[in-house]
């Protein structure tokens, strides 16, 4: 079969539905996060605080984050991503509510954490779950798994937006958004697949109580999988780390910097400015898309590599050249790219040893997460010493790093096994 060929023509029913339902996850997380981000301003107001005390009750979701993303691939192993899948989801649009109902900054802070735990644990599930089709697909799918979050992320800015404009109360909102989170969740519940470790785990435990093996044999067959349920931060992990680690941080500075840099560098109204971001995420969304083919013809390394100095010549362009319009160009070529970087590591972490590879994945979403949440506060921290327009450059410094980095997404420990024959 021609490796042109639509994929749709190469897999079973099966994984057409349980790439679907990745998706509509994939999404419906990007949509509830933008939904939460757009309600912020109308949170203050309902907490009665001032910036910084909000800023501190912010940090809840990622220190929330943080704390689960290394537990979550534990139970993916466990229970199976799909499990983790759903209850992280559901837990997802019930905590939801918990900003809405806080009734001072104290409160909100918990709330968020909870938030955090939840996002954290979603995040984890639901990219094993991708890496699982990626695999039963053989084709480099991944990076349109988290164009569908970016998609999410622009449709639920709409709504959220209306939201806002109609003077909707948080509460109703949120409860809205939650319904229809945990309705998508449920439904894709039914399509998603099976872990190959768990399925690995379960027929380690039948030979043990079938007495088929002596024990020593039957040891060795159980403890294989226990012991790919550590996390690997070896050098292979770390590396490709960095990778999601440089991608993650411009993307973080992007989403908090781009409509500030125009606002007070470009000297362009609030409204106007936040055409930066938009165009950074239309361009990350595309790209996203388009990523599969462009792999395809070059290369996941030099996929990255090309995108991360691409990069960093719309910083430098945006930077440079005092125009708002070159600025807002600027912007679109920094999403387009860094598009690639995040998935692609993600699936160099799920495919780098046997089974679902729920535990390096979560060592790789800690490591690239560290990124996103450093990206905002290091710009922030270097505006203050040389000012912003020069600190957006600290962008093309990580975006030459992910292109640096990129080889390392070719160096897996584990011994290559023979490549995968597309499903009938």
């Amino acid at each position: 079969m021609r490796p042109s060929e639509p994929y749709d023509r190469r897999i079973t029913p099966e994984v057409r539905a349980a790439r679907r339902a990745v998706i509509a996850v994939f999404f419906a997380n990007g949509a509830l996060f933008a939904n939460w981000v757009t309600r912020v301003p109308a949170v203050k107001d309902t907490v009665d605080t001032g910036t910084g005390p909000l800023g501190v009750a912010l940090l809840g979701i990622g220190v929330g984050s943080l704390i689960s993303m290394p537990f979550s691939g534990r139970l993916c192993q466990r229970f199976g991503s799909a499990a983790v899948v759903t209850a992280s989801g559901l837990a997802i649009a019930t905590v939801l509510l918990g900003p809405a109902l806080a009734g001072d900054v104290v409160v909100l802070g918990v709330m968020l954490l909870f938030y955090g735990a939840s996002f954290g644990l979603l995040d984890v599930a639901m990219n094993v779950q991708a890496v699982i089709v990626v695999k039963r697909v053989a084709r480099p799918i991944m990076p349109m798994f988290h164009a569908a979050f970016s998609a999410g992320g622009l449709a639920g800015a709409g709504t959220g937006g209306l939201a806002a404009a109609a003077d909707l109360d948080p509460l109703p909102h949120f409860a809205l958004v939650g319904v229809a989170v945990a309705t998508t969740v449920l439904w894709a519940r039914r399509h998603l697949l099976p872990d190959e470790d768990k399925d690995e785990d379960e027929a380690g435990d039948d030979t043990v109580a079938d007495g088929a093996e002596d024990d020593d044999e039957a040891a060795g067959r159980v403890g294989a999988p226990a012991d790919r349920r550590k996390v690997r931060f070896d050098a292979f992990v770390v590396g490709v780390g960095a990778v999601a680690a440089c991608a993650a941080l411009g993307e973080g500075a992007m989403a908090d910097w781009t409509a500030l840099f125009l606002r007070d560098v470009r000297d362009v109204d609030a409204g106007p400015a936040a055409a930066g971001f938009a165009a950074f995420s239309v361009a990350m969304t595309a790209g996203r898309l388009g990523g599969e083919r462009a792999i395809e013809r070059m290369g996941k390394v030099r996929v990255l590599q090309l995108g991360g100095l691409l990069a960093a010549v719309g910083v430098v362009l945006a930077v440079a050249v005092p125009s708002p319009v070159t600025g807002v160009a600027g912007f679109l070529l920094v999403g387009l790219g860094l598009s690639c970087g995040f998935p692609l590591a993600i699936s160099a972490a799920g495919e780098s040893g046997p089974g679902s590879g729920s535990a390096e994945i979560a060592a790789v979403s800690v490591i690239g997460y560290l990124g996103f949440l450093l990206g905002p506060p290091l710009v922030g921290l270097l505006a203050e010493v040389v000012g912003l327009g020069t600190a957006m450059l600290a962008v093309a410094a990580s975006s030459v790093g992910l292109a640096l980095l990129a080889p390392r997404l070719d160096r897996s420990p584990v011994a290559e096994a023979p490549a995968p024959e597309p499903v009938p």
